[in-house]
């Protein structure tokens, strides 16, 4: 968990491995590092992998609304298709209360 907390406060910051660290801490104890997830949001809020790491935590965890909000916020970095994609996905999710992590 050590390494996975260095990740997140390089700067410049590794999107992929900070999206990997977020799902890997976030699966464990997701309000302890809820903190870390949204200050990664708030230095790099166009990072469209870190806010798809965060609406599937949050779907996770029953704040769906969170989810759609954060789908809201970055509908603008979004193609068309990708938000349709994301816009389903959370809708699937929120009905069928199964969220797949990968």
């Amino acid at each position: 968990a050590k390494n996975f907390i260095k990740a997140l406060s390089a700067d410049p910051l590794e999107e992929e491995l900070a999206a990997r660290a977020l799902l890997f801490l976030g699966e464990r104890d997701f309000l302890a590092y809820y903190d870390l997830i949204l200050a990664q949001l708030l230095a790099y809020p166009e990072s469209v992998k870190l806010s798809e790491v965060y609406m599937l935590l949050c779907i996770s965890n029953g704040m769906d609304s969170y989810a759609e909000g954060e789908l809201q916020r970055i509908e603008p970095f979004l193609s068309e298709e990708k938000y349709k994609y994301w816009k389903s996905t959370i809708k699937t999710m929120m009905d069928n209360d199964d969220v797949a992590i990968e």
